[in-house]
Formats: C-alpha cells, sequence, structure tokens
C-alpha cells in the first residue's frame, strides 16, 4: 500500500507537470492519461501471481507476547472506525471553508484549470505562487475530472485513514502485535489537529502522512530499491511542506547509517559504503528532481531562490538564530498544546526574567496575535480550530512514557527501535523550530511529529496492564470527540440543540445504557458497571450544558453542517463577508461582463468569488487580479481582454 501510495503521488505529479507544460491540464487529457494508467495497473495486478506473506520484522521476531487486552484492543478498533467515518461526513458535506483554503489554496487550483497550466500567474497573494504545491495539485486532479470542488477535502481526509494504516506498519516492522499495532493506529486517528485537518483542505495532515511512509521505509531493510521510494517520498514531502525536509531529517541520517552499521549484511564494509553512498546520492538526486520545477517557477518569478522569495521569506524566517531563539520557540510551543491556566503567563514571565521578548519580530510573526495575547487564553489549546487546536492528551501520555522509560533499559530490540524512533522525531522537531518564526499557528505544524511519535505510544501501550490500556484508550477516543463532532468551522452536531434536550431524554439514555452493562457482564459487576454507566451519562449530560453555554458566548452561531446551507458554512470562518460577497456576485451575473478584475488585499479571501460566479474552465466569467504584489508584476498579465468589472 506504501509503495501504491508513492507511485499515485509520482503519477499526480507527472500529470500535473506534463500536461501543463503544453498547456494541456484540462479534464479530458488526465482523464485519458489516468484511465491508462489505471488499466495498466490492472493488467499488471492480474498478470502477476502473489503468495500472501507477512514480512519479516526488524527484530527477526515478533513481540514479546504482552498481556491480553481484548477489551482495549476492541474499543481501538471501533474508535478508529468511528473517528474515520465522522471525518468522512464532514469531509464530503461541508465545502471547503478554512481561511488558507480561501486565501490561496483553493484559488490557485481554480486559477490553474482555468489557465489549463500551473504556470504562474498575476495574483496580490504570493503564497499561491510560493507555497509548495504538491496537497493541492492532487486538489486539481480531482477537481478537474469530478467537475466539482466537494471531493477536494478528500486528499486529507485519504491522508487520515493513510497515516493510521502507515503507523500501524511501521509497529509490525519493528515486531509489534496487533494491539500495539491497533493502538498506533488510534493514537494517530485521535490527534485532534488530525482529525480537524481530515476534512480540510490544507497541507498539514498530507504532510504528516508522508512523513509517516518516509518513517515506514527507514525502518525497512536497506536497499537500492528502497533508495528509489525514499528519494520519491521525500521528493513529494518537500513539495507538499517545506518543513518536511526538517522533521525527515534525522530519520534519513538513521537510514544512512543503517547501511554501514556492522552486520549490516555479508558485504565488506568497504562495500556497504559504497552502496551506502550511492543509496544517498539516489535519495537526493531524485527528490531535487521532484522539486526543480516548482523550484524553477519561483526563482525566475521573484530571482531570490527557490524556497523563499522576498518579502514572504522575511515574515516567516528567523531572524535571530541560536540557542535563545530555540529555547523560545520550544517554550512558547508547548503553551500551544498545554491548556493550563497560568502556564501561557509563566512562560511570558521567564522569558523576561531572562532578558528575552516573547514578542520579539525576528522570532515571531507577528499577524494578527502576540505571544502575549496567546498566552493569555489558556484554554486555547482546546478549540477544536484547525488552526489553533493543540494535542494535549497526546503530548502527556508521550510525556509520561518518556518518564518511564527513563528508569528503564530497553529490554529487547523492539523497544530500542521505539525509543530510536522517539528520539529522531525529537530531533526533528527542534529542527523544525530553529529556521522559522513562532506562530500562532504553529500547532499545525507540529502534526507530523505527533503521528511519527503514536509509534513509539502505541508500543508502550501494549506492554502496560489491561486496565490501564483500556484507560488510555478511552482518553484518546474521548480527546477527538470535539475535533470531530464540534469543528468550529465544520459542527457536525449543533450543541445548542443537544444542550436544549429534555431531562427524560438523558435519563432514557443512562437507563438504557445502564441496561446494556448489566446484560453484558456476570452477576458480580452488575450493580457497579449499572452505576458507572449511568454516571457517565450525567458526566456528558452535564458538559454539553456546560460546552453549549461557553460556545454561546463565542462569535459563531450554533449550526450543523448537516442542515446549514452550503454558502452559510462557507463563509463560516468569516460571516460577515456572506452578504457583501452575495450582493458583489450577484451584480455581476446580472450583467453581460465575462471577465472580471479582482482587487485585493493578501488573505482576503478569493476563492468564494469563483464559487459564487460559478467559474471554472469551461463556463463562467475569466477571474483575474488587477492589483499585485510588486515582486510578482514582471510576470506577463492574463491573455484575456480588459476586465470589464472591478
Amino acid at each position: 500500500m506504501v509503495r501504491a501510495a508513492i507511485a499515485l503521488g509520482l503519477l499526480t505529479l507527472v500529470s500535473v507537470e506534463g500536461l501543463s507544460a503544453f498547456s494541456a491540464f484540462r479534464a479530458i487529457p488526465l482523464a485519458l492519461l489516468w484511465s491508462f494508467a489505471l488499466v495498466l495497473a490492472w493488467c499488471t495486478a492480474l498478470s502477476t501471481e502473489h503468495e500472501p506473506r507477512i514480512p519479516p520484522s526488524l527484530t527477526g521476531r515478533t513481540a514479546r507476547a504482552s498481556a491480553p487486552a481484548p477489551t482495549a484492543f476492541r474499543v481501538a478498533l471501533v474508535a478508529c472506525a468511528v473517528a474515520v467515518c465522522l471525518a468522512l461526513v464532514t469531509a464530503l458535506v461541508a465545502p471547503p471553508n478554512n481561511s488558507d483554503s480561501m486565501a490561496y489554496h483553493m484559488p490557485r487550483v481554480a486559477h490553474w484549470l482555468e489557465n489549463a497550466s500551473v504556470r504562474h500567474y498575476r495574483t496580490f497573494h504570493p503564497a499561491q505562487l510560493i507555497v509548495p504545491p504538491f496537497g493541492d495539485f492532487s486538489i486539481a486532479v480531482i477537481q478537474a475530472l469530478a467537475a466539482t470542488d466537494r471531493l477536494a477535502n478528500m486528499v486529507q481526509w485519504l491522508a487520515y485513514v493513510g497515516s493510521g494504516v502507515v503507523a500501524s506498519l511501521i509497529v509490525a516492522r519493528i515486531g509489534g502485535n496487533r494491539d500495539a499495532q491497533a493502538f498506533a493506529s488510534l493514537v494517530v486517528l485521535t490527534i485532534p489537529m488530525a482529525a480537524l485537518q481530515a476534512s480540510t483542505t490544507q497541507a498539514d495532515l498530507f504532510t504528516a502522512f508522508w512523513f509517516l511512509v518516509f518513517v515506514a521505509i527507514v525502518v525497512d531493510r536497506p536497499s537500492l530499491t528502497n533508495a528509489l521510494w525514499a528519494g520519491a517520498t521525500l521528493g513529494i514531502g518537500m513539495l507538499t511542506k517545506p518543513t518536511f525536509a526538517l522533521v525527515g531529517f534525522p530519520f534519513g541520517v538513521l537510514w544512512a547509517l543503517r547501511w554501514v552499521r556492522p552486520g549490516a549484511g555479508k558485504a565488506s564494509a568497504a562495500r556497504r559504503g559504497f552502496l551506502g553512498s550511492a543509496a544517498v546520492i539516489a535519495v537526493i538526486g531524485i527528490a531535487l528532481l521532484l522539486v526543480t520545477p516548482h523550484s524553477i517557477r519561483v526563482a525566475r518569478t521573484f530571482a531570490t531562490g527557490p524556497w523563499g522569495a522576498g518579502r514572504e521569506a522575511v515574515r516567516t524566517r528567523n531572524a535571530a538564530p541560536g540557542l535563545p531563539s530555540l529555547a523560545s520557540n520550544v517554550l512558547r510551543d508547548t503553551v500551544l498544546h498545554l491548556p493550563i491556566p497560568g502556564y501561557g503567563r509563566a512562560v511570558v514571565r521567564l522569558h523576561e526574567a531572562l532578558g528575552l521578548d516573547p514578542n520579539d519580530p525576528r522570532t515571531t510573526h507577528l499577524f494578527d496575535l502576540t505571544f502575549t495575547d496567546v498566552a493569555n487564553t489558556w484554554n486555547r489549546p482546546l478549540t477544536p480550530n484547525e488552526d489553533a487546536a493543540g494535542n494535549p492528551v497526546h503530548l502527556l501520555v508521550a510525556l509520561g512514557f518518556v518518564v518511564l522509560a527513563l528508569f528503564r533499559r530497553p529490554r529487547d530490540k523492539m523497544a530500542a527501535w521505539a525509543a530510536v524512533i522517539g528520539v529522531a522525531a525529537i530531533a526533528g522537531w527542534l529542527l523544525m523550530q530553529i529556521p522559522f518564526k513562532w506562530q500562532p499557528w504553529t500547532a499545525r505544524f507540529d502534526l507530523p511529529f505527533f503521528a511519527v511519535v503514536a509509534v513509539p505510544t502505541g508500543i508502550a501501550m501494549a506492554r502496560v496492564s489491561p486496565r490501564v490500556a483500556t484507560i488510555l484508550v478511552g482518553l484518546f477516543a474521548l480527546g477527538a470527540l470535539p475535533a470531530l463532532l464540534l469543528a468550529v468551522h465544520r459542527p457536525l452536531l449543533d450543541l445548542a440543540a443537544v444542550a436544549a434536550w429534555p431531562l427524560w431524554v438523558w435519563g432514557l439514555l443512562g437507563l438504557v445504557g445502564a441496561a446494556l452493562a448489566v446484560r453484558r457482564n456476570g452477576s458480580a459487576s452488575r450493580t457497579r458497571d449499572a452505576i458507572v454507566t449511568a454516571g457517565a451519562v450525567v458526566l456528558v449530560a452535564a458538559a454539553v450544558q456546560v460546552g453549549a453555554r461557553v460556545f454561546a458566548r463565542s462569535s459563531y452561531s450554533p449550526m450543523s453542517i448537516l442542515t446549514a446551507d452550503a454558502v452559510d458554512i462557507m463563509f463560516r470562518g468569516k460571516p460577515t463577508l456572506e452578504k457583501p460577497y452575495l450582493a458583489a456576485t450577484q451584480r455581476l451575473r446580472a450583467s453581460d461582463c465575462r471577465v472580471i478584475g479582482l482587487e485585493m488585499r493578501r488573505d482576503d479571501w478569493e476563492y468564494p468569488v469563483w464559487r459564487l460566479l460559478g467559474s471554472s474552465a469551461d463556463c463562467g466569467p475569466r477571474i483575474c487580479a488587477v492589483a499585485v504584489d510588486d515582486e510578482i508584476v514582471r510576470l506577463p498579465p492574463a491573455e484575456t481582454p480588459e476586465p470589464c468589472a472591478v
């Protein structure tokens, strides 16, 4: 499955870049190309005989049999299935409405489809040209073939499911049993940020998936074939998000060291060194080959470099790298994940005591919030928002296992591998803190780190007592429910409507749950289980009531995407824009204007104009920017008549 995902990624990249070179990035050429690939894949599969086999683990045997935890295992599987299904419903029902999606992810897809090419165009938002495009390439292919944007969220949903599967594979490759595999998948799928992003068109979850794929290749046995897969994954990951190279660097070093370690094979040390060097060169060469087209476009447009362009680089680059800024970024990053009253203010006071400015513009991306603003809102990590949600349960559980691991040596190879993966993940996370400024939404960038830490966490959960494992499974599952049901921009549940349920409804739920608990268990524990179940229903009812009152004080009106209008959902993040956008696009639709100019500022919402006007490659008016950034003005104007409306 991992190799098929890589091959699919390569096909996506080749089809987009290849057709764009001939200005043929349209539905019919794409359909022909992908149909040919599908037929070829089926013919290959049908003509090849495969014998099912279980690949040997790196430990040479399965993991030491842990105490059976059937309840925890079953609950973990059910929780994984529920999380995947809830995320799927949200991804299919809700149109793209994330702020970044509205400002540059979806607009660039619309421009590519209209221009039949991914060449650069005039825009007021440089991120549409600079940001690595592979995630949006995938969306563009789906949107071109489906002739709708209602499947745009599926790219990240597929990454969500794939992350759970690949995490399980990594655990199996280092010798984990079925419990450890199920727990690792559960930990990944219940990361609040992952559950929230599974129904958006952002790229952080997509990056986490490719990072897990890269780790899966690293823990596989070294071979030149794996070097080709690793190079392709590295290139695709760097084309998805630039932070991939930083968080993946320690794992790349680990992969290279496995070639030259003693006992790496029957070959001599010199031969192993030669093969390892050739493999590293192949990995780097393939990765650079894949990122070259996008890098050339950026370098030509901005004349500054392929990855950082002009003022865009200044906005995010750490201008004061060093140990003080590294420590500052690490401390401030933890504030985004730990909802502890007073913790953020303590970090501010610690900065001041050390003579550091927590809002230093050299190390802080000052946009609409300073670090002090974030620190003063201790419960911000609990907000089910794909730009701000933290992962407190995952961080605290992982830290707890780290503390336990410090007092005992690894007992077998699997434990040693889990420790190595954990250390490499921490090293990659620290590397990511060095070149970039702290940002209020840095929690998004930590998603690959939390995804790979799920591997040692799952292994550790399989080694604790069944009761502790069941409790941890419940904590992870319950911690993900707000992200799956009450996402700020895409809530499946109308919390106010649930809070309005009469008391007899909650009482009935408690009675039904208690009856089921009594029927399932033996007589010795019937009373206890009935009381526990009824108490759980009371706690849920109280939590809903409190949550509804807190939510009532927010700027978002209660709604459920299952019953709300699609336009209302689209403007959920900025509801004040809905009326003026509707009024403007209605006037444009009533006119005969076929070429519309947009004059906007950076981070303004461009995509609603495309969606409300129904503009696409085949219908609707053409849309172009009439006020562009001075770094982009060197691009030639679009080959369209002058706009008849602005």
